[in-house]
């Protein structure tokens, strides 16, 4: 059975990143950070946090993509330049497996030696590498009672290392990010700067989401919105199904607009929402188990809790 693959408008269309106000603020703060950093005293660095699919992902995704990896020519050869990187905290993170796991990011293939000599030429590679920051992420997995003392030390060890190398950390994280950072005065004060990534309310803010969405589906789709999109009770069916969750609003768009093209429809419309809730799990849905949001009215969706 040959695999299909997913039209290239709606690939296009599951990258696009809208920055509302949240991000904004994350990427005003990111910006200072690497605005205050000069390589000489100890740096800024951020916090990022938030609940699972309010678009850390993405977000990390976007700063990457701002600082690709380049190569530059000198006289004893090739150099290689990686300006960022990104490394997911293990849930069993000690640091000398951290330490080998950024080593290999930077390409680094000597990955042997104890923490001390690990420590040391990850500091001269992320120098050499002329490295402005990284990204830890999951760094919440550092809290666990159990492992309190593996997990105390790598944070030490997380901050020894941006005060060795005067390089700045981007952690990110789910919303017991910030608890954590509380927890550990060391870590604390070295991560002033926070900023976080929530849901949406059903307001104005979450109805520019999906404006946004319903339009760039017409830009790399070509799929026009059908009637019932440009409703208000689309919008309350919409936050029904996704609790202002980012990351579900964009999955059932997706879906519906996959739905739309395979049928060879020239728009997009309720129907095509409806199938697509049917065909994936949203866990935040704000409806009892067994209905679906598109074939409820509106009352009904009052009576789910979809205003908050």
């Amino acid at each position: 059975m040959k695999l299909e693959k997913l039209p290239t408008g709606l690939e296009a269309f599951r990258d696009v990143f809208y920055q509302h106000d949240d991000v904004v603020k994350c990427l005003e703060a990111f910006n200072d950070v690497l605005r205050f950093n000069d390589g000489r005293r100890e740096p800024a660095s951020l916090a990022i946090s938030g609940r699972a699919g309010t678009g850390k992902t993405t977000l990390c995704n976007y700063l990457l993509a701002q600082h690709s990896p380049q190569t530059q020519e000198e006289p004893e050869g090739i150099r290689k330049v990686i300006p960022a990187f990104y490394q997911a905290v293990p849930a069993a993170a000690t640091t000398k497996d951290l330490a080998q796991k950024l080593l290999l990011r930077l390409q680094v293939t000597d990955i042997s030696g104890n923490r001390t000599q690990l420590t040391e030429r990850l500091v001269q590679n992320l120098k050499t590498c002329q490295t402005r920051f990284y990204i830890l992420d999951e760094f919440q997995h550092l809290v666990d009672p159990k492992k309190e003392k593996t997990h105390a030390i790598v944070r030490n060890w997380v901050k020894d290392l941006m005060n060795e190398s005067k390089v700045p950390i981007i952690l990110v994280g789910t919303e017991h990010l910030l608890p954590l950072l509380e927890g550990d005065e060391q870590i604390e004060r070295r991560f002033r700067r926070r900023c976080s990534l929530t849901e949406f309310s059903l307001n104005n803010d979450y109805l520019k989401v999906l404006v946004f969405f319903v339009k760039r589906l017409k830009d790399h789709c070509s799929l026009q919105p059908g009637a019932a999109l440009k409703t208000p009770l689309f919008g309350q069916r919409m936050y029904a199904a996704t609790a202002g969750n980012m990351c579900a609003t964009k999955d059932l768009f997706v879906e519906a607009a996959d739905l739309a093209l395979r049928s060879q429809s020239a728009e997009i419309n309720d129907e095509h929402f409806k199938q697509a809730f049917e065909r994936i799990q949203v866990a935040r849905a704000l409806v009892p188990e067994g209905l679906n949001p598109f074939t409820m009215t509106a009352d009904s969706l009052e009576l789910s809790g979809t205003r908050r």
